[in-house]
């Protein structure tokens, strides 16, 4: 299982989430204040006082089913068809999360007067777990044409 390397790009992708979970994505800053984008929650920072201005639970349930889909594809080894199906199901999944992230912010920054936004390392591990989903999928296609031609050959 572990000697084919789009099971190493599965797991690195539900690495990418579990990290993610502990990084900010975005700070925005005001006049006066400044925003933390999490996956969690919204943070407004002015000075020393922090108050929580929104909560992230769809960010959250869909990180979640990110890292529970891939450590699943991980263990569909044996059923490669079914595999290619949940790595697409995957790849559809790191894009909705993508779009949400994108949205989310955006609502953020309608409610509050921004000067500059600062994108951190958490909105970049997502467009990375895109690209490693990509390799894994493309890595299980070539697996099964293997397996295929070396049927044909018997």
């Amino acid at each position: 299982m572990w000697q084919r390397i789009q099971t190493v790009y599965l797991a690195l992708v539900a690495l990418l989430y579990v990290v993610l979970l502990f990084l900010p994505i975005a700070s925005f800053k005001g006049e006066n204040f400044e925003l933390q984008f999490g996956l969690f929650n919204t943070i407004k920072i002015l000075g020393e006082k922090q108050d929580k201005v929104a909560s992230h639970i769809l960010l959250i349930l869909m990180c979640s089913f990110i890292i529970a889909t891939a450590l699943f594809c991980i263990s569909q080894f044996k059923n490669r068809k079914f595999q290619i199906k949940i790595a697409g199901l995957l790849y559809l999944l790191n894009a909705a999360f993508l779009v949400i992230e994108y949205f989310l912010q955006e609502n953020i920054l309608k409610q509050f007067s921004i000067v500059t936004k600062t994108y951190l390392a958490g909105t970049y591990l997502p467009l990375i777990a895109l690209l490693l989903v990509f390799l894994a999928q493309r890595g299980i296609k070539n697996d099964e044409e293997l397996v295929k031609s070396a049927d044909r050959l018997r």
